[in-house]
């Protein structure tokens, strides 16, 4: 802009027939009052770009700030929830662990409280784990108490077994061949019974008229069954 002024001035003094020079025309107060100007609006223009640029910097910084403060506040979550979930594997393992060691003459008393010491430790100052520990003590609890119910019901079968193998006869060498032997009848008498049947049979075949007389003649027992 002040070439271009500067370059209009020198046209019109050189149509004029004046012999300036450069330097004479900046020592022009004219010309100092347009550079003076010309400063200011310069100035200006610099000023509100600059303001511009600084306002879409502080934007620009505020948010990255806030993308900055939402990644932090997933990483947060994600992280509580990683640590819930670690948290809760080990309580069922603990779970778990103490079920199998309930046997027949186990304190389950004991068991239990063994079990809210270890998962209080776990769970810390969780609110979320703590409800999680309230709901696996009360399952484990109903847990121990059927398995112990069902351990007392095995062991009982097993008395009343042992009671009834007592009660009941020993059978010694002389009783086993007497049972043999009572065998061996049974199984003739069945043989008997067979062949009387079959004869009743032939009989009421070759004369009907007589099969009643036949059939009351003979008295044919149901078969022994040992």
């Amino acid at each position: 802009m002040k070439a271009f002024i500067v370059s209009i001035l020198l046209i019109s003094l050189v149509s004029a027939a004046v012999v300036i020079n450069e330097e004479a025309i900046k020592k022009d107060p004219i010309y100092k009052q347009y550079s003076e100007a010309m400063n200011q609006i310069d100035k200006a223009v610099g000023e509100k770009a600059q303001k511009e640029i600084s306002k879409k910097m502080s934007l620009k910084a505020k948010f990255n700030k806030q993308v900055k403060l939402q990644l932090a506040r997933k990483a947060k979550k994600m992280a509580k929830k990683i640590e819930y979930v670690s948290k809760v594997k080990k309580m069922n393992k603990v779970i778990r662990k103490s079920m199998k060691e309930i046997k027949a003459n186990t304190d389950i008393k004991k068991v239990l409280q063994r079990v809210k010491s270890q998962l209080k430790l776990i769970a810390g100052k969780d609110t979320k784990a703590i409800k999680k520990m309230n709901k696996l003590i009360k399952k484990f609890d109903k847990g121990s108490q059927r398995k112990v119910a069902h351990i007392v019901k095995k062991l009982q079968k097993k008395v009343q077994l042992k009671k009834i193998k007592k009660a009941g006869l020993k059978i010694g060498p002389t009783e086993k061949k007497l049972a043999q032997k009572a065998i061996k009848y049974v199984q003739k008498a069945n043989e008997r019974m067979g062949k009387s049947e079959k004869y009743i049979e032939l009989s009421c075949k070759s004369s009907p008229k007589y099969c009643s007389f036949f059939k009351k003649s003979f008295v044919i027992a149901n078969p022994i069954i040992v």
